[in-house]
């Protein structure tokens, strides 16, 4: 048996598509489909405040530009929004399924497109505070078998709903649940966003006890409000609680009944005028009094035009004049770091790199209270966009406005470039045929001789030197360096894409490395036969023998002679490949610092590659722009990019590396003609 438990319910516009998509919908004409439907045509948008949701423009922004509002949900009468309204606080339509003179139109909580556009609302701070007051009826208390009333649905022991449970009962529990889920999903949006909320269910209503109100509470640092409302004018005694999420809302709200008075008791059926039909009396009941909205408006006012008034003695707060280092007024020097654009992108993704990076936020000596006050007043770093270049936020904007043209397009450009990079293939293949180097020339083909070109396996440097063109690129000699390789010692080749790399660097001499070149292999070689074998030291060997297959390096050499033989010259240096554990999988990596071969690398330019940072930043602000969207994300890894890049013939002398052969015990070698990584060179 399903039980009506809210673990089987999410959050739903977490699964919804559409950016800004409003409940109402327009009926596509006959003979349409989805990819010729044409959008509707646009009305005039009507200013707020509205007082029909019909009225409501489809576009969220537009709401939400002259807002920020008051909303109530489950709102019976309205009376609650009525009294917001006249206290001068701008209000949204209030929300329920029952029309009547304050909700001309119904608005059902049920319907995903509807809820969508609220939670939409909520998450561009449209809403400034939401009132639920979530049905209780079929959490109330006053359930009880064998009274000729509704039979109970939950217990204190299963507040989500009895496991007995079948049919229309089950229906019954499994609608409040949704009801409080929609409502705890709201506020704790409206929290962490720093908004306001207030729940509203009676004193002994079973909702209290579900875990979701529980963790809400909790999370929120709500405070609970419990009053009887016949001392607000209300004909029952009807113990109430509210779940506030600030605490100006305690003491004129904490009312009990003064006990002058006699209470209806909220049992049996009468007509209802508002309903037209005979219902219970805990039904009627559910009307807020006058004089109750009344004092929740005064308080929201309060809140409206003062949301800090009860920390005012925390900003009276001072020092003794003793304890203080520095006299009032005065600032404090600050010399700009040295990674303060690291410093700006790691706020702009939602941590502080270190400290003193960035310039303190409060740079002058104040009082303690003054600067509790101050800070109170600016918005956290973390919730400020960093501006983000110009055409990054080009790109951003059209995703959000329109996702489908950005495909489009991008199916435009791969329509467009592919019969280019088709033809390039062949002059391309014309020019790698002429390499005299055999692994060369392996290595950039990516199939044997005498085989065919292979389009994204084949190293198509004529399409290079197209896209290279078209872009304007400043690196317009990369096509031709791949033909001849790179060097991994001495200066590395300009790309004139990055600043000039200006910070002093001892670079160790090639002759200097050639002199020593005996005595550093023997160190290397004797340092790789004392390693034990292990099951890493077999996953990278055999990853290394799949770099052989692919053309990417050759070996294995058992001896030294052989490596000598292969290379033509005797004063070659290994390098000692090593294993290093990511997550799931094995890599290796080859340790070219502790033979010098990274040492004499001269580094020419500095890289300025975005950074992770920049990336969440990007990402942060493409949520801001469609907050009712579920982005995916994932992770394109170009495979064995360094192998791809070639290693210049004449220094493969300084590419050979080494690690033991796990069936023989001994020190093996391999010689890189593809880039390794752990090479100052390949980066």
């Amino acid at each position: 048996m399903l039980t009506p438990g809210t673990a089987t319910i999410e959050p739903l516009w977490l699964h919804l598509q559409g950016v800004g998509s409003h409940p109402r919908r327009t009926k596509r004409a006959k003979g349409t489909n989805e990819a010729s439907a044409q959008r509707p045509k646009v009305a005039p948008v009507s200013q707020g405040p509205w007082l029909s949701w019909n009225d409501v423009p489809d576009d969220a922004h537009l709401v939400a530009a002259q807002g920020p509002w008051f909303l109530e949900v489950f709102s019976g009468t309205a009376h609650l929004t009525e009294a917001v309204r006249k206290a001068g606080i701008p209000c949204l339509p209030p929300n329920d399924i029952t029309i009547c003179s304050a909700v001309p139109a119904p608005f059902d909580v049920m319907d995903a497109a509807r809820w969508q556009f609220v939670m939409k609302l909520i998450f561009l701070e449209a809403i400034w505070f939401a009132h639920f007051g979530t049905p209780c009826n079929t959490y109330s208390a006053a359930r009880k078998l064998g009274d000729g009333g509704p039979p109970p649905l939950r217990s204190a022991e299963f507040p989500d709903g009895l496991p007995s449970l079948a049919g229309d009962l089950w229906y019954q529990a499994f609608l409040g649940n949704l009801f409080k889920d929609r409502t705890c999903e709201a506020c704790a949006a409206l929290i962490l966003l720093g908004k306001h909320f207030s729940i509203e269910n009676p004193l002994g209503s079973l909702i209290w006890d579900t875990p979701a109100l529980a963790d809400l509470l909790r999370a929120a640092r709500a405070f609970c409000v419990d009053f009887d409302q016949c001392a607000f004018g209300a004909p029952s005694k009807k113990p109430t609680r509210f779940l506030v999420s600030h605490q100006s809302f305690q003491i004129p709200l904490a009312r009990l009944c003064p006990g002058n008075h006699k209470h209806v008791v909220l049992k049996g059926k009468v007509f209802s005028e508002q309903f037209g039909r005979v219902v219970y009396r805990t039904k009627l009941a559910q009307v807020y009094p006058p004089a109750m909205c009344k004092i929740i408006a005064q308080c929201m006012k309060q809140l409206w035009n003062d949301p800090l008034a009860q920390l005012e003695p925390s900003f009276q707060l001072v020092a003794p004049k003793t304890d203080r280092k520095r006299p009032l007024g005065q600032s404090v020097a600050w010399k700009q770091h040295r990674q303060h654009r690291s410093a700006l992108a790691a706020e702009a993704s939602g941590y502080q790199l270190k400290r003193g990076a960035r310039k303190p936020l409060l740079d002058i000596e104040t009082e303690p209270g003054a600067a509790i006050e101050w800070v109170m007043h600016i918005p956290h770093p973390f919730s400020v966009f960093s501006p983000l270049e110009a055409h990054l936020e080009a790109a951003l904007d059209a995703l959000a406005r329109d996702p489908t043209d950005v495909l489009r397009r991008r199916a435009a450009l791969v329509r467009q470039w592919t019969p280019v990079a088709q033809q390039a293939l062949q002059t391309s293949d014309l020019h790698l045929c002429q390499i005299q180097d055999p692994y060369l020339r392996r290595l950039l083909r990516g199939v044997h001789d005498h085989s065919p070109p292979v389009l994204g396996k084949t190293c198509n440097v004529e399409l290079y030197k197209i896209m290279l063109q078209a872009v304007a690129s400043a690196d317009q000699t990369l096509p031709s360096a791949l033909l001849h390789g790179f060097p991994i010692v001495g200066p590395i080749e300009k790309s004139h894409r990055w600043p000039a790399f200006d910070k002093p660097q001892k670079v160790v001499q090639i002759a200097e490395l050639q002199r020593r070149a005996w005595e550093i292999r023997r160190k290397i070689i004797k340092r790789v036969a004392a390693l034990p074998v292990s099951q890493n030291l077999q996953k990278i060997w055999e990853a290394t023998l799949e770099d052989v297959e692919e053309g990417s390096c050759k070996g294995p050499f058992q001896e030294e002679d052989e490596v000598t033989n292969f290379l033509g010259q005797n004063d070659w240096i290994p390098t000692q490949r090593f294993e290093v554990v990511q997550k799931n999988k094995v890599r290796g990596c080859d340790s070219a610092t502790t033979n010098l071969i990274n040492q004499a690398t001269e580094i020419s330019e500095k890289l300025q590659l975005p950074s992770t940072d920049t990336n969440v930043s990007a990402l942060r602000s493409l949520l801001s722009k469609c907050p009712d969207k579920q982005l995916w994300g994932w992770v394109l890894d170009e495979r064995k990019a360094y192998r791809q890049v070639p290693i210049r013939p004449a220094d493969r002398k300084y590419s050979v590396i080494t690690m033991k052969n796990p069936s023989s015990g001994k020190p093996a070698f391999f010689v890189m003609v593809g880039h390794s990584f752990g090479l100052v060179s390949a980066v």
